[in-house]
């Protein structure tokens, strides 16, 4: 990566395992790459999903703005399909202004966008009756978007980049897709065109529109009315990986995410605290760890992500996630809820934990995971900006 940006840069793979000294957070795995200069990143790209890639320098700034795009890492599957599209979902700002962004985006955010356009400047992608058709689904934005797909029956096939075991036919639900978040669905092309639609009550979200047009058919289908949203918990979900779910964890941890004021500026914290000043969660490696996500802030979603390892949900306000184990990299922990968490600490290094509305992360809401035996590099300049 060459950075011709008049500013400083990383690059960090949301969701996809690198090695710690490809993490992209400046101050923590690497300096932050200055205007002219050049760093390598290097990896292998073996395990299958959606991730997608973004800075992680002053992210909520350059994130805004669009530096981020889309990683696909093909799995054996991929010849069974037909058509795979992939949907970037944003909010955005006609003048090209970064927002200040909350619990429902920023005032300055009149545009929600796919693949950065909107309205009448969203592509058609084209379908053929009876093709089998894969979507990803990435949000870069703030918000959740509830994506209305019509009435055609579609099956969740992955999560997070997490392929899912024995996917279900949903019809008639919207699907949430949380900021950092991927979901990847399939479905059989009907003998129509339709529209893939944001069901948020804004006036933005008529700017997100989405057609598939079916080339072999004149038809379209009509519009339907949704009679619910896809919850991952209680749906029966499972993805590819043995259930961490015990009676005995190796480290157990609390954090509790909130907000507040300090000086004339909102700060977001965990366990009363912002970064740096946060206890990390020590971990040695091979251990399992738990962590329990509460919220005790009635105003804002928190999209919690944990770099360079993937979590299994274990519960939902007390209640058990029974069905089977589901594994992500990033959860929206909304008002007043608490969720349960396990992982296995296989990826030695220092990985942060953090908000992924990134004006809360750079306001406070970010912690790390330190592996016992593991110090920064000496070359790293630790007071660089790592949100």
């Amino acid at each position: 990566m060459k950075n011709e940006l008049d500013q400083p840069v990383t690059i960090h793979w949301h969701g996809y395992p690198v090695p710690v000294d490809m993490d992209g957070v400046p101050g923590v795995t690497q300096n932050a790459v200055k205007p002219g200069e050049s760093f390598q990143y290097s990896f292998t790209a073996t395990v299958p999903g959606t991730y997608w890639y973004h800075s992680h320098y002053k992210s909520a700034e350059q994130v805004d703005l669009g530096l981020y795009g889309a990683l696909i890492v093909e799995g054996d599957r991929q010849t069974e399909l037909d058509r795979d599209y992939t949907f970037i979902l944003d909010e955005m700002n006609s003048k090209g202004k970064a927002g200040s962004k909350g619990m429902m985006g920023s005032s300055n955010d009149d545009l929600f966008t796919v693949n950065g356009k909107s309205g009448d400047l969203i592509s058609a992608y084209e379908i053929q009756t009876g093709e089998n058709v894969r979507l990803r689904f990435i949000n870069a934005g703030y918000i959740t978007h509830y994506m209305n797909l019509g009435s055609i029956e579609y099956r969740v096939v992955a999560v997070d980049g997490q392929a899912v075991m024995d996917p279900q036919i949903i019809q008639n639900k919207l699907l949430p897709v949380g900021p950092g978040e991927r979901y990847d669905v399939e479905f059989t092309a009907p003998d129509s065109s339709f529209f893939i639609r944001e069901m948020l009550n804004t006036p933005a979200a008529d700017g997100l529109i989405i057609p598939l047009i079916n080339r072999t058919s004149k038809k379209t289908l009509d519009e339907t009315e949704y009679d619910g949203i896809f919850t991952l918990t209680g749906s029966g979900i499972a993805t590819e990986y043995a259930s961490l779910a015990s009676n005995k964890y190796d480290q157990e941890y609390k954090m509790v995410l909130s907000h507040g004021m300090k000086g004339m500026g909102m700060i977001y914290t965990i366990n009363g605290r912002t970064y740096p000043d946060i206890d990390p969660l020590d971990v040695k490696r091979g251990d399992i760890i738990k962590v329990t996500l509460e919220s005790k802030d009635m105003m804002f979603d928190h999209p919690m992500h944990l770099h360079g390892h993937f979590f299994q949900v274990l519960s939902k306000d007390g209640s058990p996630v029974e069905d089977g184990a589901i594994f992500k990299d990033t959860l929206v922990v909304k008002p007043g809820e608490k969720y349960e968490l396990a992982f296995i600490a296989n990826n030695p290094g220092e990985w942060m934990f953090h908000c992924h509305d990134l004006n809360h992360a750079s306001s406070g809401m970010m912690t790390s995971v330190l592996y016992d035996g593991y110090a920064i590099p000496s070359h790293i300049d630790q007071s660089q900006p790592s949100e």
